[in-house]
């Protein structure tokens, strides 16, 4: 339903994109869908699902008989001995052979069901990593929406401060003339804009760059001009949550699908060892064969019993005279095969070890990803909470010497040195706020929830 509706926006909204009728307005759902729908490699990972489906059918199929037929024709020419006439002839022969063949394997030491359960759980194993892929990019386009949804908070920062500026160079020119400011004050402040100018110029590259990273990220068309939507994302209640590292740990053992992953794969490589251990067990089963030929050699062919001569073309040989048929049991007894089984079972052996130990491996690097997290997270949220105050004291700060330069208490180099320190802690506090998002999604991730 999801991609149907995805499918539908697209649909409706490229028309009027490329026309310049309208601008994309993505939100951060609408981001990642649409990742999650165009990432190739994603998308080869859900490809390659099929081959592990038509695994588990083959292994399933194992339990059916397996049937096949044949047909061959040929034509020889030459002499040859002529039955009928008792003598040597130079003649052209043709003949036809078929037959059908049937074989139901009804033992072969369990084999057969050890390999439906490794195909089973090697299935189920691939889509956990499609699970994990899935969160690899949800993080990266993440990362990506969030760097520009703080590049255009801090180009409206700038563009914010470039207003003030030139306000201040219009109050400071007012004061000029009317002979209460000198003209090093109007000179310093027309710096000051054209700085801020060059400000909001590199923010705006800035933004504009990460904005077209993003849309390739999501396999846009270039035409596509994007607008990001700002969302509320309820920081303060979610700050206040706590939870602790062995919480997290446990949560991450339980739900991290790159670890479920190989917790299948290491049950999927049992059951392939198992099944090739069996190969040194004899294989017990039945078989039939109906099979017929045709030979123009034969023409004509005398009844035995009533005398009469029947013409002996392809119909009547190869449906009447010559069908044969067998039916029997087969057991099959490894004795030497050059050292195959031997290679397959150790083979089988290593890969099961190997994910047995590649499991414990990811199991102590959880604890040390999350550690790491879990410690980013909780500096972030430290580093937000301060963020706020140092904007509030910074504004009020601004506040003041703005008031007193009007006075003529202070001069505008304090008043610079204010606005200076009031634009750096609201770009803080931005830069803080979307720290504490990414850290917080970066813990989802690490624990598997995301």
């Amino acid at each position: 339903m999801k991609k149907l509706a995805l499918l539908v926006w697209v649909i409706l909204i490229t028309p009027l994109v490329i026309k310049g009728q309208e601008v994309i307005k993505l939100t951060y759902e609408e981001a990642v869908e649409i990742a999650l729908e165009n990432n190739i490699t994603l998308n080869q990972n859900r490809n390659q699902l099929d081959v592990f489906k038509v695994n588990r059918t083959e292994a399933q199929m194992q339990f059916t008989p397996s049937v096949n037929g044949s047909l061959a024709a040929s034509q020889a020419e030459g002499r040859f001995f002529d039955q009928t006439k008792g003598d040597i002839v130079d003649q052209r022969i043709r003949n036809v052979n078929g037959a059908l063949t049937a074989q139901l394997v009804i033992f072969s030491g369990f084999s057969r069901i050890q390999n439906m359960r490794s195909a089973n759980y090697a299935l189920d194993a691939w889509r956990k990593n499609i699970d994990r892929t899935a969160q690899d990019v949800m993080v990266a386009v993440a990362e990506q929406y969030l760097q520009t949804l703080l590049d255009q908070q801090l180009l409206a920062i700038a563009q914010e401060n470039l207003s003030a500026q030139k306000a201040l160079l219009e109050q400071i020119e007012e004061f000029y003339a009317a002979g209460t400011r000198n003209i090093v004050d109007k000179y310093n402040q027309e710096a000051q804009v054209q700085n801020q100018e060059v400000a909001v110029i590199r923010a705006e590259n800035v933004f504009e760059n990460d904005l077209a990273l993003l849309g390739e990220t999501l396999m846009l068309d270039p035409g596509f001009e994007i607008e990001l939507v700002q969302q509320d994302s309820n920081l303060e209640d979610k700050v206040l949550q706590d939870i602790s590292l062995e919480q997290l740990y446990q949560e991450a053992l339980a739900q991290r699908p790159d670890l479920q992953q190989l917790k299948y794969q290491e049950i999927s490589n049992n059951y392939a060892f198992k099944a090739a251990r069996r190969n040194f067990i004899p294989t017990l089963a039945i078989f039939g064969r109906y099979a017929s030929n045709y030979s123009s050699a034969i023409d004509q062919i005398t009844d035995g019993t009533s005398g009469e001569v029947i013409k002996a073309d392809f119909q009547y040989q190869f449906f009447t005279l010559n069908p044969n048929n067998a039916l029997g049991v087969s057991l099959q007894i490894p004795i030497w095969n050059q050292y195959r089984n031997v290679r397959q079972q150790v083979a089988a052996k290593v890969d099961y070890q190997n994910s047995q130990l590649e499991k414990e491996g990811l199991k102590r690097s959880i604890y040390t990803e999350l550690q790491t997290a879990y410690n980013d997270y909780q500096a972030a949220k430290k580093n937000y909470f301060a963020s706020i105050t140092q904007v509030a004291s910074a504004e009020k700060a601004l506040q003041l010497q703005r008031e007193s330069y009007e006075e003529g208490l202070s001069n505008l180099v304090e008043v610079t040195q204010a606005n200076q320190l009031y634009i750096e802690a609201a770009a803080n506090q931005a830069q803080a706020t979307y720290t504490l998002i990414f850290q917080e999604i970066i813990l989802d991730y690490f624990t598997g929830t995301l």
